[in-house]
């Protein structure tokens, strides 16, 4: 990813889609929010199985979006524990986006403005 003033601009079209999974954008969020965690701390605490949080922090990291970091517990070695990466990623503007691009941005932002609404019951 290239730097930017006042950011990283994310231009791999693979990275995009990584980030586009709304399961991968929670346990960003988690991370950003919470600070370190293992897949089963982020499994408890979005509800989901620690072999798929386990697979979409390896995808997250491929990226580097998150990273392994050190054990926050004493005596908790066999854990692996995972951190967000600081940062303040970027999307290409309008006229860099290939037409392929435009389709994950998309849903980047269907994804986004359906977690602004939030549940509407």
């Amino acid at each position: 990813m290239p730097e930017k003033p006042g950011g990283t601009e994310i231009t791999e079209l693979a990275a995009l889609k990584a980030l586009a999974q709304p399961r991968r954008q929670q346990i960003l969020q988690h991370l950003t929010l919470h600070g370190p965690a293992t897949p089963a701390i982020l499994a408890r605490a979005l509800g989901l199985n620690t072999g798929a949080t386990s697979y979409h922090l390896r995808e997250l990291a491929r990226y580097g979006f998150v990273a392994d970091t050190a054990p926050q517990e004493p005596g908790a070695r066999r854990a692996r524990w995972w951190r967000a990466v600081p940062g303040d990623p970027r999307f290409p503007p309008p006229s860099h986006r290939t037409p392929e691009m435009r389709l994950v941005m998309d849903e980047l932002n269907r994804h986004a403005y359906a977690a602004d609404l939030g549940p509407l019951v």
